[in-house]
C-alpha cells in the first residue's frame, strides 16, 4: 500500500484474501501435514496442552488432517504423513478417543546411574555432584508427590549446588533450593519432612 492515497489503500485492501495461504502460519502440526515433506513430529507432554490442541490432534491423527475456519481442510498426501510421538508424564490422563488413536510404549524411568550420566552431559558439573543429586532423585521418586520433578528440573537444581562452595552446601541451604525442584507448598513439604539431606 505504499504510495497510496486512503481510497486507493481501501480499495487494494478490499482485494486481499486475509484467509487466503499468504496469511496462514504453519505452525509445527500444520507443517508436518502440509505435504512437503515427510516430517517427524514430536509432541513432547501432551497432556499438558489445552483440550482444543487435543481435539485438533484427534483431526490429525484420524485422518491427517485439519479443518481451519474460512479457509478450509489442509490434507497431508498418503505418502507424505508424519510419524507422530507423543509423550506424557500423566500430569492428567488423556482422552480414551486420543489414546485409541495412539500406540503406547512405557519407558521406565532412568537409574540413578542414567540420571548421573545425563546431568553430567547436560550440565558439565562435577561428578560427585550429579551422584549426589540423582540419588537424591531416586529417594525423591520414591515420595507421593503432585508433580515429580523433570530431569530438566533437576539439571538446574544440580547446576545451581554445583556453584555452591562446599562449606555453603548445609541443610538450611539444601532446602532452601528445593523451590527448583518442588513445584507446590504440599510438595516441598512432603521433600523437607523426607530428610533427603
Amino acid at each position: 500500500l505504499a504510495g497510496k492515497d486512503l481510497q486507493e489503500s481501501l480499495d487494494a485492501a478490499g482485494k486481499i484474501n486475509f484467509y487466503g495461504r499468504d496469511f496462514l502460519i504453519e505452525r509445527p502440526i500444520l507443517k508436518a501435514i502440509s505435504g512437503k515433506k515427510r516430517y517427524v513430529l514430536l509432541l513432547d507432554e501432551a497432556e499438558k496442552a489445552s483440550e482444543e490442541i487435543e481435539y485438533t490432534l484427534l483431526e490429525v491423527l484420524e485422518n491427517f488432517s485439519i479443518s481451519i475456519p474460512q479457509y478450509g481442510t489442509v490434507t497431508c498426501p498418503e505418502e507424505m504423513r508424519p510419524i507422530v510421538f507423543l509423550t506424557s508424564n500423566r500430569y492428567r490422563d488423556l482422552s480414551q478417543a486420543l489414546k485409541r488413536r495412539c500406540n503406547y510404549l512405557y519407558i521406565k524411568q532412568k537409574t540413578a546411574e542414567e540420571l548421573k550420566e545425563i546431568l553430567q552431559m547436560q550440565s558439565s558439573i562435577d561428578p560427585k555432584v550429579a551422584e549426589s543429586v540423582a540419588n537424591c532423585a531416586k529417594q525423591i521418586r520414591s515420595l507421593p508427590l503432585k508433580q515429580q520433578p523433570s530431569i530438566s528440573e533437576l539439571s538446574e537444581w544440580a547446576k545451581y549446588l554445583s556453584m555452591l562452595n562446599s562449606d555453603e552446601l548445609e541443610e538450611e541451604t539444601l532446602k532452601a533450593s528445593l523451590c527448583m525442584i518442588a513445584k507446590n507448598k504440599e510438595d516441598r513439604q512432603t521433600m523437607e519432612n523426607a530428610k533427603l539431606f
